[in-house]
Parts: structure tokens; C-alpha cells; sequence
């Protein structure tokens, strides 16, 4: 989580290579919005998984 001047940042993992992010206003429940993104993680983050776009070689 990220406090800003006027809004909370939060991000956390969704699924195997994939992030959910969302942006609220100052005045938000962030208790709240993290239990909701957590139950959204829960419900949908299998189907948020990304595969590797490439395969990078040996050294970089």
C-alpha cells in the first residue's frame, strides 16, 4: 500500500505472474478495499495467471 496526497495505492499478487492494483480515495475504508481485493484474488486469480511472454537466454 501507497499513501499518496489524496488517494491509497494498493497492489498485491493475482494469480501466478499477475498483479491486481487498485487506486482509492484518501477518505477510503483501506481495511475494507484490502479484504475486498483479497476475496477478488481468492474468487478469480486462478484465471488471472500469465505464462511467460519469452523465454530469456542463459546470462540476460
Amino acid at each position: 500500500m501507497v499513501e499518496l496526497d489524496d488517494a491509497f495505492l494498493f497492489v498485491t499478487a493475482a494469480g501466478d505472474g499477475s498483479c491486481l492494483a487498485v487506486l482509492s480515495d484518501a477518505d477510503s475504508d483501506v481495511g475494507q478495499v484490502a479484504y475486498e481485493m483479497t476475496l477478488l484474488v481468492k474468487r478469480v486469480g486462478v484465471h488471472l495467471a500469465t505464462a511467460p511472454r519469452t523465454d530469456l537466454p542463459a546470462g540476460g
